[in-house]
């Protein structure tokens, strides 16, 4: 009877698990306000707050914060928007605020979203550098409840 119960329950801790793993975020500035709204992100998504989400693959802990976006795909976000309008998105930077060590100490958050077929250069992926080949948006963000 126990293993039962015990079964009964795993898909609820599991479902915790994913939950605890995921962080939100609240859209800070007018574009994402206007096209994605808040967000939450976990190891491998971005949750936009129509219920969207992209698929994202780490490119490795010499780049941290660079994701690809796999499969290639352009979602309908708020308002009828897209993150690079009809080209779809294939490299998505969170960076953080430059005065904390990692994401998960800071209180803002940049999502920089590229469209052109090579990953942005290291330096792309600090801060709110927007000079990068293949940029096309910029989106800020307030962890959640930081207000």
């Amino acid at each position: 009877m126990r293993f039962w119960i015990l079964l009964g329950l795993l898909p609820l801790a599991l479902t915790e698990t994913v939950q605890a793993a995921s962080q939100d975020w609240t859209a800070s500035s007018t574009t994402a306000m206007a096209i994605t709204g808040d967000i939450s992100l976990a190891d491998d998504r971005v949750v936009f707050q129509n219920g969207t989400s992209l698929e994202l693959q780490a490119l490795g802990h010499d780049r941290p914060g660079l994701y690809r976006v796999t499969p290639e795909q352009n979602p309908e976000l708020l308002n009828g928007n897209r993150l690079c309008g009809k080209q779809p998105p294939t490299f998505i930077v969170l960076a953080h605020s430059a005065d904390r060590a990692s994401l998960a100490e800071s209180q803002s958050l940049h999502l920089k979203v590229f469209n052109g077929p090579e990953a942005p250069p290291a330096a792309a992926t600090v801060g709110m550098d927007t000079s990068a080949p293949g940029f096309c948006a910029l989106f800020n963000y307030e962890r959640a409840g930081a207000r």
